[in-house]
């Protein structure tokens, strides 16, 4: 990237980037390479050690500052914390990047607790944390929200049947935000991955790299990056397996449905709602 696009890039959703879920595979990534277009970074994720080897690995090669937050997303408290780690910085962009499945066992298997903690992990944290951090954006006129989500969104599925609905919720959510924040000019994306080669999928569910069908998590994070500005809703999937099949129709239905919605709120009027 030239100097001129790094310090473009930097001044439309900089100078701090805080990515949730960082410590290895697609946020690792992602890290990476907003680290490479010259932003700095807050890291937050679970693993102290593994996040305090990545600072300083990103921040040496790209000469950013990068500061860590050991974290569970699922915590009570995640979005305060987060939040009072970045005060007093200029947040320009927010990636939310977790949720990922972690089991697959039948909805009436689980204990409650599994299917809760994935609804606070990809709905509840999130909406806390945009609610928080937009507001400065909009007065600012620049900035992004990342929602790093999965084409099991498509359709609600067995044995992960809270993790589907929360990453449909996670569509709906973004294509609606985007709606309102962007004649502000701020970014929204709703990042709709396929099949990703991690470490984490790796070593807990087992699944092996397959050229035909698994992306690395550099090339996501890469398309992800790029498509910051061209939201709601982009999937980014091999499109030739699997559900990256159905990308493209399901993509231009999405933004054809939003605009006729779009369309018919406008003729609604805004309420104060009252208690």
């Amino acid at each position: 990237m030239s100097d001129a696009a790094r310090a473009q890039f930097r001044d439309r959703y900089g100078p701090l980037a805080i990515i949730a879920g960082a410590s290895e595979g697609l946020g690792q990534a992602l890290a990476e390479e907003l680290a490479g277009r010259g932003l700095d970074l807050l890291l937050i994720a679970r693993n102290e050690a593994r996040l305090g080897d990545i600072a300083a690995a990103i921040g040496g090669r790209h000469d950013v500052k990068v500061r860590t937050l050991p974290l569970d997303l699922t915590d009570a408290d995640a979005a305060p914390r987060i939040l009072a780690a970045a005060e007093g910085l200029e947040v320009g962009l927010l990636v939310y990047n977790a949720g990922a499945v972690r089991n697959a066992d039948l909805f009436l298997d689980q204990p409650i607790e599994l299917p809760m903690r994935m609804i606070k992990l990809n709905c509840m944290t999130p909406v806390l944390l945009a609610h928080a951090l937009a507001p400065a954006m909009c007065e600012r006129g620049r900035g992004g929200i990342v929602l790093v989500g999965s084409t099991g969104c498509f359709v609600g599925a067995p044995r992960i049947v809270a993790y589907s609905a929360a990453k449909a919720f996670q569509v709906n959510f973004v294509e609606g935000l985007h709606a309102e924040l962007s004649p502000a000019g701020v970014d929204v994306l709703s990042a709709v991955i396929g099949s990703t080669s991690t470490p984490g999928r790796a070593r807990e569910m087992g699944v092996r790299f397959d050229p035909a069908r698994d992306m690395t998590p550099e090339d996501v994070a890469r398309q992800i990056v790029g498509a910051i500005g061209e939201g709601p809703t982009r999937v980014i999937a091999k499109q030739d397996s699997g559900l990256g099949a159905l990308a493209g129709p399901w993509g231009a239905f999405r933004q054809s449905a939003l605009a006729v919605v779009g369309a018919a709120m406008k003729g609604f009027a805004a309420r104060t709602s009252k208690g």
